[in-house]
């Protein structure tokens, strides 16, 4: 890890902010899919035959379906509450709240190795098991992260409720709550998305002292941003364009498909009710579906967050430096001092200082001494066409001596 000094201002000729943020995250798919969605999709599809489980999903509705028609007109809170109950209840059974912690763990497992991706996505190949093995050496880091904004999330909250702030924009025009939207994730939002990135790949002190490290990091997570704020700003109306044109394509396949299905209504009636399975793969078949789309929400609905993020690497590449590699890199070889040629005798103090004139009298494919005093007893007048044991020779002179001609 580094610890992030200087504040490198995104330039957008060379570094090429959006087309790298769009490759990237195009990248990042390979980690969503095989480290969140895939194993998140076949964990609920499990849990959801778990037969304790479906047996409290029949009863939550049961209980919905018998509130709804006692109260005429319920409110979002009595819901609320109402599900909160209920899920007090199922936790009473430590077979239940088995699962539930293991929900936990593997959700923070599967936020660290996707947060970790954002940075493998601008490698050349994304390994998926390096991805694990960063993710996994992180995942304090993240937890902690994680933790700390979800409780300063529910504190805010419960603030805001007391100021009556819903109630306030409640009562404003459409235009002025899309102003106060555009200038709260300006402003405030989009920082804030920066702020974890800042936090995980910076080094900013010790364990113990995390809570000096959170501050740093928030200071500094706010300082790139409004050093580049006028970047962000064009990459945020570049994500709502990416928006529009996705809402729109959805809503195009979503028209095309009821098209098909309005075209095909008897004939796919007809197939429902030749068989029990016939209804089954349509059954399936709807399923895959709206996984599908499902799918594809979610991973586009991660696009201005990931971006955000990803931009730290754009203006900090030496972020994404391997430590291996880092220290391959920083190898510094220390050269020979004056003292250790002194403590030689005079005949090697003096071989030792010719060695470079003696290294720039040897030629390709032949050597020309200036005393004989190779080590090999080579006579002055000898002509040798092969290479000492010890002499550099370039690719061509290499195939000549080895008969590859």
């Amino acid at each position: 890890m580094y610890q992030i000094k200087e504040i490198r201002s995104i330039n957008l000729k060379e570094d090429s902010p959006i087309s790298t943020l769009f490759g990237t995250f195009g990248a990042w798919f390979k980690v969503f899919f095989w480290l969140f969605y895939l194993p998140f999709s076949l964990f609920m599809w499990a849990l959801i035959y778990t037969p304790r489980v479906n047996a409290f999903i029949g009863r939550l509705q049961m209980l919905t379906m018998n509130f709804v028609l006692t109260h005429k007109h319920p409110t979002q809170n009595e819901i609320t509450s109402l599900f909160i109950e209920q899920i007090k209840l199922l936790l009473r059974d430590h077979y239940v709240l088995a699962i539930v912690m293991i929900m936990i763990i593997f959700g923070l497992f599967m936020y660290a190795v996707c947060f970790i991706g954002l940075k493998h996505s601008f490698y050349g190949k994304i390994s998926l098991g390096d991805t694990i093995r960063e993710g996994v050496d992180r995942i304090g880091k993240t937890t902690l992260f994680f933790v700390l904004t979800t409780i300063c999330g529910i504190f805010l909250r419960k603030y805001l409720t007391t100021l009556h702030w819903d109630q306030t924009v409640l009562a404003m025009s459409l235009t002025n709550k899309l102003c106060l939207s555009f200038f709260v994730i300006i402003l405030f939002s989009m920082p804030m998305m920066l702020f974890p990135a800042v936090y995980v790949f910076s080094d900013e002190g010790p364990w113990w002292a995390f809570p000096v490290s959170l501050a740093k990091s928030f200071i500094k997570s706010f300082a790139i941003y409004y050093k580049n704020i006028l970047k962000y700003i064009y990459l945020f109306l570049i994500t709502i364009v990416f928006w529009i044109v996705m809402y729109l394509l959805l809503r195009l396949g979503i028209y095309l498909f009821g098209l098909w299905v309005k075209h095909n209504q008897e004939a796919i009636v007809r197939y429902a009710l030749s068989s029990p399975d016939s209804l089954k793969n349509l059954l399936r078949m709807f399923v895959f579906v709206c996984w599908f789309i499902l799918g594809i929400y979610t991973y586009v609905s991660f696009f201005l967050t990931a971006a955000v993020k990803m931009t730290l690497f754009i203006m900090y590449p030496e972020l994404l430096e391997n430590e291996e590699e880092k220290e391959k890199t920083n190898t510094n070889y220390s050269e020979l001092s004056d003292t250790f040629y002194k403590q030689l005798p005079t005949t090697m103090a003096s071989q030792a200082g010719n060695q470079d004139t003696q290294n720039a009298s040897s030629t390709q494919g032949s050597i020309t001494p200036n005393n004989g005093g190779e080590g090999l007893s080579v006579p002055i007048a000898h002509k040798s066409d092969k290479p000492f044991l010890n002499q550099k020779i370039d690719k061509e002179e290499f195939d000549r001596l080895t008969s590859k001609e």
